[in-house]
């Protein structure tokens, strides 16, 4: 049975600058020194997995928060005034934060059981994390407050829409979560690394959007016609893997998610070649199809092409989303190296992910 893959999911325009200034923000304490600190003060290393950016649309903000709610607000000590963050833990991970805090063994409590925190959970709370950001060296955020309701994190955040980090935390033994909430319109006021800006990262490269891979002999591929269906030996459900046409440079895996395709994992610079393990023309290419026979020719099912800049290349982090300036939808090219044979559309065939042609080359 052969049914038609469900198309991307849409993602509005003016919803990428925040997603681009979060994803490129510059944290106040990488995750080493975070776990050395932690250590240091309260005994145990603290680890953290991090997730890509989501975002909460506004007036969502009260409904997408539990209670008891442990939240700590921070501001930017520069910059627009309004910029401002607000870190939500896991209040079975705030209290052992508070416990180990003060000498304490941090034992297991069940969540069902957790009590808000008090004024003075909620000032050692606040120390240990002023405390960190300080030990760390010089931040531009400042602890504003402890919040531990709905209603103070929502009148302190407003509901115009929230960017949100989850991230999974483990303290010792103990695991829990944590959320990092941005404003929407607070977001550009964020910290950001810097992006190239010389003549050098002016330069485009062209990036390959690739969904998967199939392998078929030169005589396999001459009887295909348009209107067949050619199931795939390698694929990515959900994602789709981004990089230079050359081979040479980074291996971008982006999530396929409800608010579009987004930038996940960020693979450093490798040498071999997207499509063929090796360099590939066009007129090796076609010599191969023309004179091997049955050597399997590998075939990478393309999605979209498109160029960026290289300074913009390096600085891409997870979270982003790429703009490919093609329209959304299932057609995909396959291509042999750089030689495009065919167009298709993606389907499913009883439970694989497979490509009917709908235009073979000649």
């Amino acid at each position: 049975m052969t049914t038609a893959v469900d198309p991307l999911p849409s993602l509005e325009t003016t919803r990428l600058d925040p997603f681009r200034y979060c994803a490129r923000a510059e944290p106040p304490i990488t995750a080493e020194g975070l776990s050395s600190l932690a250590e240091s003060m309260l005994g145990v290393p603290l680890q953290l997995e991090a997730a890509a950016w989501q975002f909460c649309a506004p007036g969502t903000l009260s409904k997408s928060l539990d209670e008891p709610l442990v939240a700590a607000i921070f501001r930017l000590s520069t910059g627009p005034l309004h910029t401002i963050a607000a870190v939500e833990l896991d209040p079975v991970l705030a209290n052992c934060i508070v416990d180990r805090a003060l000498g304490g063994e941090a034992e297991d409590v069940p969540p069902h059981t957790v009590e808000p925190l008090t004024e003075t959970a909620k000032g050692v709370l606040g120390y240990v994390l002023a405390q960190i950001l300080a030990e760390h060296g010089p931040s531009p955020w400042r602890l504003a407050s402890i919040v531990t309701t709905t209603a103070a994190m929502s009148a302190v955040m407003h509901d115009r829409g929230q960017m949100i980090w989850p991230l999974q935390l483990e303290l010792g033994d103990q695991k829990g979560f944590a959320r990092v909430w941005i404003p929407f319109d607070a977001a550009a006021g964020l910290p950001r690394k810097a992006v190239p800006t010389d003549g050098a990262s002016k330069a485009e490269v062209t990036l390959s959007a690739a969904c998967g891979r199939a392998s078929l002999s030169a005589s396999e591929w001459s009887s295909v016609v348009a209107g067949d269906a050619i199931t795939l030996d390698e694929t990515w459900p959900s994602r789709i893997l981004v990089a230079p046409v050359t081979g040479k440079g980074p291996r971008i895996w982006c999530t396929n998610e409800e608010r579009g395709l987004v930038v996940h994992t960020i693979e450093p610079t490798l040498e071999d070649e997207i499509a063929t393990g090796g360099s590939m023309t066009e007129p090796q290419t076609d010599e191969l199809i023309d004179k091997v026979g049955d050597i399997p020719v590998e075939i990478t099912v393309e999605v979209a092409r498109f160029r960026l800049p290289i300074g913009e290349l390096a600085a891409l982090s997870a979270g982003e989303v790429l703009l490919s300036g093609k329209h959304g939808g299932q057609e995909v090219t396959l291509r042999a190296g750089e030689r495009s044979i065919a167009k298709g559309e993606l389907v499913e065939v009883d439970g694989e992910i497979a490509v009917k042609l709908t235009e073979v080359a000649t």
